[in-house]
């Protein structure tokens, strides 16, 4: 498995890889920050934030499949 540079993030509703400056939305959930390529994403994560956790937990690259705007055009 590659290796993630500093400060890349994976958006983990849609899977997109994000450097610093893509980076567009962030939301705290029990003292972990994470970040999202769109506010889009970073809703449906705020809203049941323990489900994403969870998976992130059992799968560190694991991401929803949403196809966030970022993805549709």
């Amino acid at each position: 498995m590659p290796m993630k540079a500093a400060g890349d993030s994976l958006d983990p509703i849609c899977g997109m890889n994000l450097q610093a400056h893509q980076v567009v939305a962030d939301y705290t959930y029990i003292g972990v920050a994470y970040a999202f390529c769109s506010t889009e994403c970073r809703d449906i994560f705020a809203r049941t934030p323990e489900r994403f956790v969870v998976m992130l937990a059992h799968e560190p690259d694991m991401y929803y499949g949403h196809r966030c705007p970022n993805q549709r055009a």
